[in-house]
């Protein structure tokens, strides 16, 4: 017996429907597995308290655009994590990457992030640098363009603004410990946001200490003028 062909659509459309519904019951099945160890090149041991993340990310024309954080760990006293990623629906690849957290850990050499694959298993290591709070005075002395930026480019991307013409104030910063810090003060111009005068130093952070202090006296009319 022939069947109409409404019937025999509906059919069709019903088969589809189910595999796509076993599809999508496989996929949420899958789990994501990324493991691996975070170990302190400069201390030479495990690096215990480093958080890692698994977030979403986009390339975009500027890099990489961080999206939602789907999980984080932190690492064991021995330097291991562990995170499984569960019932996400993988109708596309999911972009994924693990980082370690910039707060704490400068990482030495994957970067600060590395591609991982979704319904797989994933190893990686991360070697890094665990960076120690700085308390830094700074005395600012007669600025003829403040404010001014004080910024430590081997250790983290945050940096300090000084307001006033005279200043005296503390700020808080992350160094690399045991080893000497570059140090850069300048002026930004208003409209331009480059460089106009800055100053190039080093900060010496021997040992291990938990919290470096230190005292910075600037003179900016004495910086070196980039805009010459």
């Amino acid at each position: 017996m022939k069947l109409p062909n409404s019937l025999v659509l509906i059919l069709v459309i019903g088969l589809v429907l189910q595999l796509t519904g076993c599809e999508d019951y496989l996929q949420e099945s899958r789990e994501t597995v990324v493991r691996g160890n975070v170990y302190d090149t400069n201390k030479q041991q495990a690096a215990a308290n480093a958080t890692v993340f698994i977030q979403l990310y986009e390339i975009g024309n500027s890099g990489w655009i961080y999206k939602n954080i789907l999980d984080s760990v932190k690492t064991d006293a021995n330097g291991n994590y562990a995170i499984t990623l569960k019932g996400e629906k993988y109708k596309r690849p999911l972009k994924l990457l693990a980082r370690l957290n910039n707060a704490k850990f400068k990482n030495d050499a994957l970067g600060q992030r590395v591609q991982i694959y979704n319904g797989e298993e994933n190893k990686i290591d991360f070697k890094a640098i665990e960076l120690h709070p700085l308390r830094l005075r700074v005395i600012v002395e007669d600025n003829p363009r403040p404010p001014l930026m004080i910024y430590l480019p081997q250790a983290h991307e945050k940096k300090a603004t000084i307001y006033g013409v005279n200043a005296d104030t503390s700020v808080s910063l992350s160094i690399i410990p045991n080893g000497v810090n570059e140090i850069d003060c300048y002026i930004v111009h208003p409209v331009r946001n480059d460089k106009i005068m800055s100053r190039h130093d080093t900060i010496n952070a021997k040992g291990f200490n938990p919290v470096y202090q230190r005292t910075l006296t600037l003179y900016p009319k004495k910086f070196f003028d980039n805009s010459k």
